[in-house]
């Protein structure tokens, strides 16, 4: 099964840089935070695959025939290498997560997603999420 597949995924989002878990309880709750009035900065690896995420967002919503199962593993592959790549710490770490681990469980809901009308509902919720992202982060 795919959601099977997305397992490792989810335990290198869990376990990049983090210095403890209870951070990650927080993911579901709280509210983000930013840095003194300023969004927090990503490392440039980290920041680029965010970017090929949003751009790969908005490609789709200007396809003509749009395919939600290849964005689906788009977002999958650079969450991957988001993971990969993972170098923050600190304060700046745990509200990335507060906002990435919702994303990644919203994300495998999409790689689910079969019915065209929960793929447009997932991909919306997904470009929401995305506007959520730009506001907190740089």
């Amino acid at each position: 099964m795919r959601f099977l597949s997305l397992l490792p995924l989810g335990v290198a989002l869990l376990t990049c840089g983090c210095q403890t878990g209870a951070n990650h309880q927080a993911a579901g709750g709280l509210a983000l935070e930013l840095d003194h009035g300023k969004k927090w900065v990503m490392p440039p690896a980290m920041k680029a695959r965010m970017t090929d995420i949003q751009t790969a967002v908005r490609a789709l919503a200007a396809a003509p025939q749009p395919d939600h199962a290849a964005l689906a593993e788009k977002i999958q592959h650079e969450l991957g290498e988001l993971a990969a790549n993972c170098t923050m710490t600190g304060q700046a770490h745990d509200e990335l997560h507060r906002w990435l681990m919702p994303f990644l469980g919203l994300s495998a809901e999409y790689v689910a997603a079969k019915d065209p009308a929960v793929q447009a509902e997932k991909y919306r919720e997904i470009q929401r999420s995305l506007e959520v992202f730009n506001r907190y982060f740089k």
